[in-house]
């Protein structure tokens, strides 16, 4: 039952509460169904709204790391010269293909 500040009927002369007619358990029935469809909503909407912010957060994320990449990125002849640096050179001296298992010797 719904709590209020109205007094319940009681039967005349007894005192006694009335039993619950089909009236008071239809109002219960629309009550629940009511808080029902309110959860459900609820749910829904904190669901969504946790979704969003995961994708926000991915988002900022993504976003802040690649600006403070293209902050901290250095010019363009230092990249140059360390790809240079890790490119193959010809440090080793073979005679044959490696896949012969032959064995190299460093050339200085």
């Amino acid at each position: 039952m719904i709590a209020s500040s109205i007094p319940l009927k009681t039967e005349s002369g007894t005192g006694k509460q009335p039993p619950s007619t089909a009236r008071g358990s239809t109002n219960d029935n629309r009550l629940s169904q009511f808080l029902k469809r309110i959860r459900k909503r609820a749910r829904r909407w904190i669901f969504i709204d946790s979704i969003s912010l995961i994708g926000l957060t991915v988002a900022v994320w993504f976003w802040g790391t690649l600006f403070l990449d293209w902050l901290i990125e250095p010019p363009p002849i230092v990249r140059l010269l360390a790809v240079g640096n890790t490119l193959p050179s010809n440090h080793y001296d073979c005679p044959k293909p490696a896949r012969q298992k032959v064995a190299c010797t460093a050339t200085r």
